[in-house]
C-alpha cells in the first residue's frame, strides 16, 4: 500500500494528515507482517475465510464429528448374534456358524453434510475373512416432509480381512462409502446402520465367534 497527500495546501512536516487525505494503492509495501505493524491486506471477498496468524486469508478448519454406538444400543436379530456375558466387558458377538444382524441408529448432528467413514471396532480373535454385509436409511424427524431414503448397495455380503493373527486386540474394519453414498445427510435427520455377518456362508473363514465392541460414525 501506499499513500499520497491530496489535502490543501502542501501540508508540511508536522501537520496531521487526515484519513481524507490519505489515497491508497494495491499494493503491499507496508502491509503487516510478523516482524512489524503495517496495513490490513487486501480483502478477498471471500465472507467465509478469515486472517490467520501468518497474515493470510484462510478457511477455518472444520472438525469432524464423531458419533459411537456401543453395545446394548440397537437391536439384535434373535439368532446369529447376541450380547456378551453380564461380567464381561460389553460386546456385541456374532457367530460362527448363523447369520447375525445388529441395528443401530443416530442422530445426524448439527453442521454435518455428509458421512466420512463407518467403522467397526472389534476384537481380533482369529485370522481369515469376514462376510459382512451393511445397509443404511434415513428417516426424517417429526414435523418435517417425511422422506424415507435406504442405501442397499453393500447388504450383499463381501470378505473382509481381519486383522492378521488372533492377539485378542481391537482393530476397526471400515464400511465400504458405497453402503452410505446415495443417502441425503441433514443435520436433525436419524441414520439407520444395518451390520451383518454371514457366519454360515462360505467366503467367511474367520471360523471363530466375531466380537464388536462399537461402531464409530464419522461425519462432515
Amino acid at each position: 500500500m501506499s499513500f499520497t497527500i491530496s489535502g490543501p495546501g502542501s501540508n508540511p512536516l508536522g501537520t496531521d494528515i487526515t484519513e481524507a487525505e490519505i489515497t491508497l494503492a494495491d499494493n503491499a509495501t507496508n502491509d503487516c507482517s510478523t516482524s512489524k505493524h503495517g496495513f490490513l491486506k487486501k480483502l478477498d471477498n471471500n465472507s467465509s475465510n478469515f486472517m490467520n496468524g501468518a497474515g493470510n486469508w484462510a478457511a477455518p478448519s472444520t472438525a469432524s464429528l464423531v458419533l459411537w454406538r456401543f453395545p446394548g444400543e440397537g437391536t439384535l436379530s434373535t439368532t446369529g448374534a447376541g450380547l456378551t456375558t453380564p461380567g464381561s466387558p460389553p460386546l456385541v458377538y456374532f457367530t460362527d456358524t448363523l447369520n447375525g444382524l445388529w441395528t443401530t441408529s443416530v442422530v445426524i448432528p448439527t453442521g454435518a453434510t455428509s458421512i466420512s467413514s463407518i467403522k467397526i471396532l472389534y476384537k481380533n480373535e482369529a485370522n481369515g475373512n469376514l462376510a459382512l454385509a451393511f445397509e443404511t436409511g434415513v428417516i426424517t424427524v417429526p414435523g418435517t416432509a417425511a422422506v424415507v431414503q435406504v442405501d442397499t448397495t453393500q447388504n450383499t455380503a463381501a470378505a473382509f480381512a481381519s486383522a492378521g493373527a488372533a492377539d485378542n486386540k481391537f482393530y476397526f474394519i471400515t464400511a465400504p462409502s458405497t453402503a452410505y453414498n446415495g443417502l441425503t445427510v441433514t443435520a436433525g435427520n436419524i441414520l439407520h446402520f444395518y451390520l451383518s455377518r454371514e457366519g454360515g456362508n462360505g467366503i467367511d473363514t474367520y471360523n471363530a465367534e466375531w466380537n464388536v465392541a462399537g461402531i464409530q460414525f464419522t461425519f462432515a
